[in-house]
């Protein structure tokens, strides 16, 4: 194949692959879904807290829409490309929580939490061709295009801030929050992959509530909701979201804690501007899976792990995510 024609077909092959690759803020949520535990349930005294919580999370489907992979036509009659992809994220979440003696009603106590992300994620897209024999040239231009929205990343993510009020007795805990979440992670509107969501910032009212029972059984949900600002580098607004992390647990002795954590997140108003698909690119994740955690008699430290499988995706990679989490009280 000549160079001209070579050309002409790798343009063509650039527009018949799915978009949904090119914006990543249309599949990209400023989450982290699963994180909270056991610390849904467990007393919080006034003091000082750090956490260290590393999740890694592996994705081998981009769904779309219809909870499919997405295939696509190509200029050649009778060839589809099926976009298949895999994603890989390592994520330290580094919080810290202060609750104070301050008061706020008869039972509650301010306090304030700050959430730091340093991520490493990678996105590899490799198309499979459908119907071939493909022309001569084809291929070679679907895996160089594949290639061109593939890549790797690393860095400082968006930082959230969450200054909330937490009502506690022996038996239930309500935690009211109104958290920011600042675009401090690096973006680049070129690049196919990113560490921060895009150039904005996001409003998420947060609400937590747990109960302990006489039998041991503990239950705990953080339910957030999510109000993201326009892109001012793209002038695309991801759609507003809710997310809900949920845990279930029972006590096995005053250490030892086993049982079930999860997660579901629903997108509920269309993405809009450049760009965005006439279905709304509407997200959607449910996740569940095993959880256990030990906490020392002092209550000074606690270690936690779960991994939890994604299903029911819609417009998101499905995969899974394991986390391992350390939580410290400094005094």
């Amino acid at each position: 194949m000549h160079k001209q024609q070579s050309v002409k077909w790798f343009l063509l092959l650039a527009m018949a692959l799915p978009a949904t690759v090119h914006a990543t803020e249309r599949n990209q949520l400023r989450s982290l879904p699963g994180l909270p535990g056991f610390d849904l349930t467990a007393p919080l005294l006034p003091g000082m807290y750090l956490q260290a919580n590393y999740q890694h999370y592996a994705a081998d489907k981009l769904l779309g829409d219809d909870g499919k992979v997405a295939v696509s036509a190509t200029p050649q009659p009778g060839l589809s490309a099926r976009l298949d992809g895999k994603v890989r994220a390592d994520v330290l979440a580094l919080r810290g929580t202060w609750l104070s003696e301050m008061r706020v009603g008869e039972s509650g106590k301010f306090g304030t939490s700050i959430t730091v992300p340093l991520a490493k994620t990678k996105l590899t897209l490799s198309p499979t061709l459908i119907g071939g024999p493909a022309a001569p040239g084809v291929e070679a231009a679907i895996a160089a295009q594949a290639a061109s929205m593939s890549g790797e990343r690393s860095g400082v993510g968006d930082i959230e801030i969450a200054p909330f009020v937490d009502f506690q007795s022996d038996e239930s805990r309500t935690t009211l929050a109104l958290a920011v979440v600042a675009p401090t992670g690096k973006y680049d509107k070129q690049s196919p992959v990113n560490i921060g969501a895009g150039k904005f910032w996001t409003l998420r009212p947060i609400v937590t509530l747990a109960h302990v029972y006489e039998n041991g059984v503990e239950v705990g949900a953080r339910t957030s909701y999510s109000i993201n600002g326009k892109n001012s580098d793209t002038d695309y607004r991801s759609g507003q979201y809710l997310q809900s992390d949920l845990s279930a647990l029972y006590a096995v002795n005053d250490s030892l804690k086993m049982g079930m954590a999860g997660y579901v997140i629903y997108q509920t108003t269309d993405d809009k501007g450049p760009g965005a698909p006439d279905n709304g690119n509407r997200a959607r994740v449910f996740g569940l899976g095993p959880s256990i955690s030990w906490q020392a008699e002092s209550g000074q430290w606690a270690l936690e792990s779960k991994y939890i499988e994604e299903f029911g995706v819609r417009n998101r990679p499905e995969g899974g995510t394991f986390w391992a989490r350390l939580f410290v009280r400094i005094n």
